[in-house]
Parts: structure tokens; sequence; C-alpha cells
């Protein structure tokens, strides 16, 4: 691993009225390489570092830290905030790579990937002395690279009456001395995938604490989110866990997706996901 590094994985699990997002990861500041947990659940946040000797498995398709373990198949959490059982049914991946060309660029300040827009979830939770059972969905992320970008959006739900995922991601890119914007969104209504991006021509109409809007070709998406304070977690800048960002874990929201003038996609949800980190 190159000095200076992180890679992370964010783990989203919605059910009834409750959201777990579990987020590990490793990260290398100055040749010293550490392991991460950050979980979220019920408006409470945790940090959980970990030596180099308490790293285990590091893959796409395991990350083992301590006694926790992130798998495609599921998750185990063993550590005295939570414990969890948590099982995953079949993946629901992207057609191809979220980043398009831009995959192929080398040394890229922050690298995105979406391992799965839907799957179904289930199993236990003990928290505060509380055991839940948990039959929900789920949605996978990953991130890797340098630092987060310094200016970005990002939306993602699947908290709807369907089996449904809206993405929603927007950042100031630094490459080769210049600075440019990408943005990319992807609605996926249980069926069919329908993807905007900068790389397809996708025009940025809007983006602040309230609207995203995107307009490509003959389709239009417009979100709505009602805006609320999230919890402080911890993100990367050049390897180091020192930057602090906030997550609104369960902002209610409104997307509406137009081909031409037809209404194709129409969903509210109690409880989308949404970091906005703009400068004025």
């Amino acid at each position: 691993m190159a000095k200076n590094y992180f890679e992370g994985w964010y783990y989203k699990h919605q059910f009834k009225d409750d959201t777990l997002i579990c987020i590990p990861g490793i990260h290398d500041e100055e040749g010293v390489r550490r392991g991460f947990i950050q979980l979220v659940f019920r408006d409470q946040n945790r940090y959980l570092e970990f030596t180099e000797d308490e790293i285990g498995t590091v893959s796409d398709t395991c990350v083992e830290l301590g006694k926790n373990i992130f798998t495609c198949y599921g998750i185990h959490l063993d550590n005295e905030w939570i414990l969890a059982d948590l099982s995953y049914g079949e993946f629901k991946p992207l057609r191809y790579d979220i980043m398009g060309p831009f995959v192929w660029l080398p040394r890229m300040e922050c690298s995105h990937g979406v391992l799965s827009l839907y799957h179904n979830v289930y199993g236990r939770i003990c928290w505060d002395n509380e055991e839940i059972k948990v039959d929900g969905i789920g949605y996978i992320e990953k991130d890797k690279g340098t630092s987060f970008p310094s200016e970005y959006c990002w939306f993602q739900s699947n908290a709807f009456n369907s089996e449904a995922c809206v993405l929603f991601a927007m950042a100031r890119i630094p490459y080769l001395g210049f600075k440019f914007w990408g943005h990319f969104a992807v609605v996926y209504d249980g069926v069919k995938e329908y993807r905007f991006a900068t790389y397809l021509g996708a025009e940025l109409l809007q983006c602040d604490k309230t609207h995203l809007r995107l307009k490509q070709g003959s389709y239009y998406l417009r979100i709505k989110v009602h805006f609320r304070e999230g919890v402080p977690l911890k993100a990367p800048d050049a390897g180091s866990m020192k930057r602090i960002i906030h997550e609104a874990v369960m902002c209610e929201g409104e997307i509406w997706l137009y081909k031409k003038s037809e209404l194709i996609f129409h969903e509210c949800t109690p409880a989308a996901s949404y970091e906005v980190c703009m400068n004025d």
C-alpha cells in the first residue's frame, strides 16, 4: 500500500424505521497503517480504531477488522457498542462502472464504486440490551484514493415502496493541476437502470441543500430533499482521518424522473442519506 492512502466501504441497511450504517476501512498516514469502523444507528455514531495487527483480509469481497467481518454475503459485528449478524440476498450491480471512462485515469484523488444498488438484508442486532430483528434492504459502495473531494454533494436511498434505488453525487475533482466538476446519478426502478453522468453529457441544473436537478438528452431528474443536520463522521485527508463531514441519515426526499413530458418514476422516501460539503 502506498503512503497517504485510504480505502473505505459504505454498508447501508434499512429496515422498518431504522437505518444502520457501517463504514469499515483502512488508511495509511505517513507509513502507519490503521483500520477503522464508523457506525451510525438511531442518531448515534461511533468511531472504532484498529491497529495494523488487528487488520485481517482486505478485498472487495471481504474486510476483517478485529472480530468484525464484512463480506458480500453479510456482516458480523462484535464490539462493545453493537453486536450483529446480518445476511444478504443477491446483489443488484450496476450495468457498468459508475465512473465510466474516468475509471482508467491514474492517480485520481478519490475513486468511487457501487457494489450493490439493492439487496435483501435479514438477521438480528443487539443494541443497548435490545434485540432487534432485521428484515430490510441494503446498499453498498466503496471509495479509495488519498482524500475525499474538497467540495461534493451525495444523496442515496433505498427506502421506497418498490425495489428501487436512487443515487446522486457531484464533486470538484482535481487532476494534473486542473479542477473540474463531475457528477452522476442512477435511478433503478426495480427493473431498469437510468444513468446520468458527466461523461454521458448530463447537465447539472441545480445542486444545493434542498434541490438536485439534472438533464440528459430527453431525460430530466429532480430530487427534493428536506435537509436536516447530520451526524459527524471522519473522512480522509491525505490518508489521515482528520477531516469532519456530516451525513444526514434520515432525510425525507421526493424523486421525479421524466422522459420528455412523461413521468416515468416518482417515489417518496422517509430515510435518504444526504451529505453536502460545499463552499459558500
